[in-house]
């Protein structure tokens, strides 16, 4: 009983986490590579000011930007869309019957 509960949980999972895919990706222009191509972005625009510009003097620099932006960005979006995905998805936790913590990690995934 335990397993299939557990199994049954795991789809669901796997369901919410491709409805939230679906709805934030599929639909923009350049989707998923968006939210990839923004960091890259803002992290090479840092290091050409402060490599270029300041001139800093720290080799590879833009390494080190890369290295704090990428977890930070994704730190970031994973908890303002895990506190959002319960407001977003009211009418789902009203309805039916799941464990509520599988929502916020649906949106993180």
């Amino acid at each position: 009983m335990i397993r299939m509960a557990r199994k049954k949980h795991w789809e669901l999972l796997r369901s919410l986490t491709w409805k939230m895919f679906k709805e934030r990706y599929v639909s923009h222009f350049l989707g998923f590579w968006w939210a990839m191509l923004t960091p890259l972005a803002m992290a090479f625009l840092i290091d050409f000011v402060f490599s270029k510009i300041i001139k800093m003097g720290i080799p590879h620099f833009v390494w080190f930007v890369l290295c704090g932006m990428l977890p930070w960005s994704f730190f970031s979006k994973a908890v303002s869309d895990a506190g959002g995905s319960l407001v977003r998805s009211r009418q789902i936790i009203h309805q039916f019957t799941i464990p509520k913590y599988l929502i916020p990690v649906s949106a993180v995934f």
